[in-house]
């Protein structure tokens, strides 16, 4: 039996690029140059051929739905946002290849040679996107975003965000959203430096996800709310599973794994055979939509559910005779999530809202 002491996540980032590494300065970023790979060819206009593979450090699989990876480059005298959910043909570089990588540190209950513990450590790499390949698992599993829909799944700033003697305006580039007279600065993390205030008749709330340091000459104003906040996203709670839960998935049938029997050190394969599971397609037009939103599946009577990217219930509607037409006037335009509720789960599509 083996039990799965820590559970980790990271992700890395390779493109091509036509200039020097160090030329380039990251700045709020939670990503970090891995390794540099120059190949010593030039192109037509004598620019080298080289590589760039960019990594973030190890979180901890339960943060899986409320973390953000991206950067932001500075580069000579220009300035561009490169967050790794932007479209390769908005970069003045080649975006490359896009990996989650998956590490389990693992022991056995039973000892090994000796009386001494045995251990391993596990990694599992997961290819989203490689353009030479012709991989892209965010296009077929959803949409990449240009610039101007970032912010709509863009909840926090990454990195770290530093307010030096900063008076907190509504207009400040670092505030995430304001709600009447409340300003919200969201970041990864928050450090504070001389006096910070806010703008008169104004609230400022200060929200970070790992903490919010404040140096010797920090100074806060009255009006100034700190917050640490691990739910920006409201991500179901990633848990790992017990024994239990482990062996039922092991002996399952429908898109399980199925592990073969082991007796008296021989191996018997299982011979039980898995009815077809059914796949439950619905399609939805057009989309984007500014009115109607058509919804029709193979399910002739359904729940429809529209959801934002928090994952709240913004309506519900019913198919009738495998379709339906829902008025979406009345909503706010941005991006949401299509759930159909079907006898095997929810299967989901992205509907944009114009």
């Amino acid at each position: 039996m083996t039990i799965i002491k820590q559970s980790c996540i990271q992700v890395q980032v390779e493109y091509s690029n036509p200039t020097n590494t160090s030329d380039i300065i990251m700045s709020h970023s939670n990503m970090k140059v891995l390794h540099h790979y120059f190949g010593g060819v030039y192109n037509s206009q004598g620019q080298p051929h080289s590589k760039t593979t960019f990594t973030s450090d190890w979180y901890p699989i339960s943060m899986f739905g409320e973390t953000l990876f991206g950067m932001n480059f500075f580069e000579e005298n220009a300035f561009f946002y490169y967050p790794i959910m932007a479209p390769n043909e908005q970069l003045p570089d080649s975006l490359l290849r896009v990996t989650l990588k998956v590490m389990a540190d693992i022991y056995f209950e039973s000892p090994g040679f000796g009386g001494t513990e045995k251990n391993t450590v596990q990694e599992f790499t997961y290819l989203l996107y490689d353009a030479q390949k012709d991989v892209d698992f965010i296009e077929s599993h959803g949409d990449w975003l240009d610039e101007s829909q970032i912010n709509q799944i863009k909840k926090y700033e990454i990195g770290t965000l530093t307010l030096d003697n900063e008076i907190i305006e509504p207009t400040d580039d670092f505030v995430f959203e304001t709600i009447g007279t409340n300003i919200y600065v969201n970041a990864e993390e928050i450090e504070l430096k001389g006096n910070i205030s806010v703008q008169s008749g104004y609230k400022a709330i200060l929200q970070a996800y790992w903490g919010i340091e404040s140096d010797a000459t920090a100074e806060v104003g009255q009006n100034i709310e700190l917050a640490i906040k691990r739910d920006f996203y409201n991500f179901p709670i990633t848990v790992e599973v017990d024994d239990t839960e482990l062996a039922s998935y092991c002996s399952g049938t429908i898109k399980k794994y199925q592990a073969n029997q082991t007796k008296a050190k021989k191996t018997i394969e299982t011979t039980d055979e898995a009815e077809p599971e059914i796949d439950y397609a619905f399609t939805v037009y057009p989309n984007p939509s500014s009115d109607i939103l058509n919804v029709e599946s193979d399910i002739e009577n359904s729940t429809v559910d529209l959801l934002n990217l928090d994952g709240r219930l913004i309506s519900s509607f019913k198919l009738a005779d495998y379709k339906a037409a829902y008025d979406v006037s009345g909503i706010s335009a941005g991006l949401y999530f299509v759930r159909l509720k079907t006898p095997n789960g929810y299967n989901y599509l992205r509907f944009v809202k114009q």
